[in-house]
């Protein structure tokens, strides 16, 4: 009996699949050259040490994209909950203040905003050619 792992690594590629593996694997040599290069372009020769600084750049521009995505979405959360939260509270107050719910408002549309654009910069970011 083999290993999952095994299992796994035999398993085929449909023609798609593999057309599109050798396609981003061209273009991210194709990224980790040039990158390596802008490094290098003091010296005659890319050095494997250019190569390796180009590739945690890359890794690190992708993380760093996603984490500012992932903040847009916790603040945007965190001030839609707020103000739920406060504008419930403003209504259930007599007399009804409106600055207040007003602003409460103008919170809530703000965080429906960045909840928007975290998620919409996530979909865009992924679909770059």
């Amino acid at each position: 009996m083999e290993n999952d792992s095994d299992l796994i690594v035999s398993k085929p590629l449909s023609d798609e699949a593999k057309r599109m593996a050798e396609k981003l694997s061209l273009e991210f040599s194709e990224a980790l050259l040039l990158q390596a290069k802008i490094f290098a372009r003091s010296r005659e020769k890319v050095l494997q040490e250019d190569v390796k600084q180009a590739q945690t750049s890359i890794y690190n521009s992708k993380l760093e994209v996603k984490l500012w995505q992932e903040m847009f979405i916790l603040f945007g959360g965190i001030f839609l909950g707020a103000s739920i939260s406060g504008f419930a509270n403003e209504l259930l107050k007599q007399p009804l203040a409106s600055i207040p719910i007003a602003i409460y408002v103008a919170l809530g549309f703000f965080g429906m905003i960045l909840i928007f654009l975290g998620y919409m910069s996530m979909t865009l970011y992924d679909r770059r050619p």
